[in-house]
């Protein structure tokens, strides 16, 4: 049995994925300052504050291996368009939990980042 060919995607879709990349970094980064700065933040609990950090260092070191994977091409596309959705809400969704709940606003950027899916109008092979 013979796998299927793989499915090969215009440069704008990966650029677009480069994209998303850079933003979860600047992303990360507002976060660490967040934390760092929580004292003078009404938005933000101080109940998880080291936990808060930890996700939101980790969320940034995680840009440099996607990076890496989006050089390389290596998972395909759709693998790796799924999986950054994955980490995005996984993280969104703790960061606002650690962050103090709904009242955080952080709710709002789950919504935005997960709906519609930033792959909904990528064609399915099939």
């Amino acid at each position: 049995m013979t796998a299927a060919p793989a499915t090969h995607y215009p440069e704008s879709f990966w650029r677009s994925l480069k994209h998303l990349n850079g933003f979860r970094l600047y992303l990360a980064a507002f976060f660490i300052l967040s934390a760092l700065f929580a004292d003078r933040l009404s938005w933000l609990s101080r109940e998880h504050l080291g936990s808060f950090l930890v996700i939101s260092l980790a969320y940034a070191a995680a840009t440099w291996p996607i990076g890496y994977m989006l050089r390389e091409r290596h998972p395909g596309f759709e693998q790796q368009l799924q999986g950054q959705l994955l980490l995005d809400s996984a993280v969104l969704i703790v960061l606002m939990h650690l962050g103090g709940g709904k009242d955080t606003g952080l709710a709002l950027l789950v919504m935005v980042s997960t709906w519609p899916p930033p792959g909904c109008c990528v064609p399915v092979p099939g």
